[in-house]
């Protein structure tokens, strides 16, 4: 499931067929390009929808070995 390395994360979650979350790329753009530190509450947010990411895979993982 690997990004390529001329993807955004906005295209790597559209190319899986990720559930997009914008309040991720925000975070993850702000940080990654705009030298910004994320607050408490903004890292929280981010730590629901990273724990929500790993679900959708590990879902899929589990359909994979089904099928």
């Amino acid at each position: 499931m690997g990004r390529h390395s001329h993807e955004t994360l906005r295209e790597w979650f559209d190319r899986l067929g990720f559930s997009m979350d914008e309040a991720l790329f925000i975070a993850y753009d702000n940080v990654r390009y705009g030298n910004v530190i994320l607050t408490k509450i903004d890292l929280k947010d981010i730590e629901v929808s990273i724990e929500n990411l790993k679900r959708e895979i590990k879902d899929r993982s589990k359909e994979g070995q089904k099928g």
